[in-house]
């Protein structure tokens, strides 16, 4: 049986309910009828508490893919490709901090450890929805990529992060059906 680690974020800002989160709560129960299991972490926006939660998983447990899921303002998806170990915005987090309080694993850019190419190919067949993007926002997203992506480098693991579009330019039940292929195609 294959696992998956789900994460996305909490409230932050004017968001009440985080996109990312509810999304992959709702993605549980279509993948245990695929005999597929799934870790659901759904983080704080918050360079210092969210890589804590994620080291307390990741240290323990393997798992044969990791995709983080994050809020972006456009309408389209994004599938992250690289993620830098410092956070460039100066955007406060839930906490008030800035990107200068994250510690990273790894000093190094990290890179997608999915065939992004391949995997955008197989995605998009039936109809475009999916882009490939190398800015991961520089915000507590691309800081939690990174430390998903340190964590897979060393264990082998498959991980990517995908950014979603709110429910208003993209309804959930549309959003869940296509996260649910792209899952599939990842673990093939």
């Amino acid at each position: 049986m294959k696992t998956v680690l789900l994460t996305g974020f909490g409230p932050f800002g004017s968001i009440t309910d985080n996109p990312s989160s509810t999304l992959i709560k709702s993605i549980d129960p279509h993948l245990e009828q695929k005999s597929i299991l799934s870790k659901i972490l759904s983080l704080p926006v918050s360079y210092s508490r969210a890589p804590t939660l994620i080291d307390n998983v990741l240290n323990y447990k393997k798992f044969d893919l990791i995709l983080g899921f994050g809020l972006h303002r456009g309408q389209d998806f994004r599938l992250e490709t690289t993620a830098k170990p410092y956070p460039t915005s100066q955007g406060k987090d839930y906490d008030g901090d800035t990107g200068s309080v994250f510690e990273p694993i790894n000093h190094h850019q990290l890179y997608t450890t999915l065939d992004a190419e391949e995997l955008l190919n197989q995605a998009n067949q039936k109809e475009p929805w999916i882009r490939k993007s190398t800015d991961a926002s520089g915000y507590v997203c691309e800081a939690i990529y990174h430390r998903l992506l340190s964590h897979a480098v060393k264990t082998d693991t498959d991980c990517a992060f995908i950014h979603i579009p709110s429910f208003d330019f993209q309804p959930k039940e549309k959003q869940l059906e296509l996260i649910l292929n792209l899952i599939e195609l990842a673990l093939k």
